[in-house]
Order: C-alpha cells, then sequence, then structure tokens
C-alpha cells in the first residue's frame, strides 16, 4: 500500500516534470519494488496454501529464499535459463503473470529517464535487467556497456553487469566485469 501511495504523488507530478529523469527514475525503481512485493506474496501464498500467511510479513519474517526468487533479477537470470533450454511455453507463462505490467511499467519510465539524461548508469542496468521480459538478447549487451562505461569505478556495478552477462551466457565477460570488481573494492 506505501508502494501504491509513493507510486500515485509520482505519477500525479510526472505530467508537470515530464523531463526529469531522477523521477522516471525513482518511480521505475518503486514499480520494480511493487513487482517483488506482489511476487514474493504470490510465493509465500503458493509455498504455505493461504492468503493468510502473506498478509503483512515483518522483515524478521520475511523467507530470503522467496525474497531472493521475487527480485526482478531472479527473474532475469529464470527468463534466459529457459530461453537457453528453448522452453518458450515456461517463459510465456512467466511473463503472462499480473505483476509483470509493473515491470513493463517500469520500463517505460526507464525509458524516459534514459532520454532525459542518459549518463544515469543504474537506469542503463535497470534496463539491462528489464530487457528480459522484452527482448532478452537483443537490448541487454548494449545497457551493459553503458552501465559499465558510465561508472567505470564503480565495483558493485561491475559485479552486477558481471551477473547478467553469466545469466546470457556471456562467461568471458563476465569474468571481466568480476576482475575489474575485484580490482576497485577494498
Amino acid at each position: 500500500e506505501e508502494l501504491a501511495i509513493l507510486i500515485k504523488e509520482i505519477e500525479n507530478t510526472l505530467p508537470k516534470r515530464w523531463d526529469d529523469a531522477h523521477a522516471h527514475q525513482h518511480l521505475a525503481a518503486l514499480l520494480t519494488q511493487l513487482y517483488r512485493a506482489e511476487t514474493y506474496r504470490s510465493l509465500t501464498t503458493e509455498l504455505n496454501g493461504s492468503s493468510s500467511a502473506a498478509q503483512s510479513p515483518t522483515s524478521s519474517e520475511r523467507n530470503p529464499e522467496l525474497w531472493n526468487q521475487s527480485s526482478v533479477w531472479h527473474l532475469h537470470k529464470t527468463i534466459n535459463a529457459l530461453l537457453q533450454q528453448g522452453d518458450q511455453e515456461a517463459v510465456s507463462h512467466l511473463l503472462s503473470q499480473p505483476s509483470i505490467r509493473h515491470l513493463e511499467q517500469a520500463q517505460q519510465h526507464a525509458l524516459a529517464a534514459r532520454l532525459a539524461a542518459p549518463t544515469i548508469p543504474q537506469v542503463h542496468y535497470l534496463l539491462a535487467e528489464l530487457s528480459a521480459i522484452k527482448s532478452p538478447q537483443n537490448d541487454n549487451q548494449i545497457h551493459l556497456e553503458r552501465a559499465r562505461t558510465l561508472a567505470p569505478g564503480d565495483a558493485s556495478q561491475w559485479y552486477w553487469t558481471g551477473l547478467l552477462d553469466l545469466h546470457q551466457g556471456h562467461v568471458e565477460q563476465a569474468c571481466r566485469s568480476w576482475h575489474r570488481s575485484l580490482e576497485l573494492s577494498s
């Protein structure tokens, strides 16, 4: 509910500041969190067999494995693994989930943020993560290269882009990214 309120506030403000890259970026991040919250609730309901267990868990009650499975990063990994196995039916099933609509909206706002300010590396990383819902093989590498180029000294950015490379089967690029991440970290 809190996410929905924040999202609504930004959506109401954006028409007045349509070129505010940070507002679009923030809205995209909130929409991905809304996806994650709904997916987590759905996974918890499936696991427990009732909606009462998933109503509003506190952070101490959160199932870390299910929380990880509800991330956009995990969705990217799963979709790419299924595509590499040739299981398009399973990919279609994943992408037909109602919560995917939040990621589609997040992708639109990330694109608007990139249009308004193309030098924000986190926007390119988010676009790479979200590329799995539309075009997993086409856009991912472009977004990852841009994220790395725009944040050459950010160890965590290199680490996470390496993970997305690995999901796509680009092992050598993933290793180069992780090597650079290690060079940059203390």
